[in-house]
């Protein structure tokens, strides 16, 4: 009887750390997740400016479309010819939001100012010389990997360009 007790708090205490871990795990899983999208768009932002192509082309996902209708192999297109066409491209992002409708889909919204010259993102969205473009992405979990399955992007407004000068104030 005196083993019976013992054995049972025993379990009972390892059933209550397994539990605590196992709530300590599931809540710094978005962190971790938030963590890697952060680092994917990272990946990207350099892979455009050191010119690398197939590194960008790789996070495309095979079953990628987007509202338009566009498809892997026109994404992959528009990459190619945006890095052929510009010989300097200096790219500044700065993420707005990042949310998890579910484990394995995230959803992005950027703004990333495109620049043949380096500088500080304030001093390059008043320059006429950039372009300031708002993304909503969306990703999915493949495996270990991140990869875009759909994004739309349009020339961010004068009020978006506002509004994210007065963020990058704070």
């Amino acid at each position: 009887m005196r083993f019976q007790k013992y054995h049972s708090q025993y379990l009972l205490k390892y059933f209550l750390f397994f539990l605590l871990s196992a709530t300590l795990v599931s809540c710094s899983q978005p962190q971790d997740k938030e963590a890697e999208v952060r680092k994917l768009v990272k990946f990207v932002e350099t892979s455009f400016e050191e010119h690398q192509g197939k590194k960008i082309r790789s996070i495309v996902s095979e079953n990628y479309i987007d509202g338009a209708g566009r498809q892997k192999k026109d994404i992959e297109g528009l990459v190619t010819f945006y890095l052929l066409r510009h010989k300097n491209i200096h790219l500044l992002t700065h993420i707005t939001q990042i949310d998890f409708p579910d484990n394995k889909t995230s959803v992005v919204t950027l703004y990333a100012a495109m620049a043949g010259t380096s500088g500080k993102f304030k001093e390059l969205l008043g320059s006429l010389r950039t372009d300031v473009y708002k993304f909503n992405f969306t990703l999915q979990l493949s495996k270990d990997d991140w990869l875009l399955q759909s994004s739309e992007w349009e020339r961010a407004s004068t009020d978006d360009i506002s509004l994210l000068i007065d963020s990058l104030k704070e």
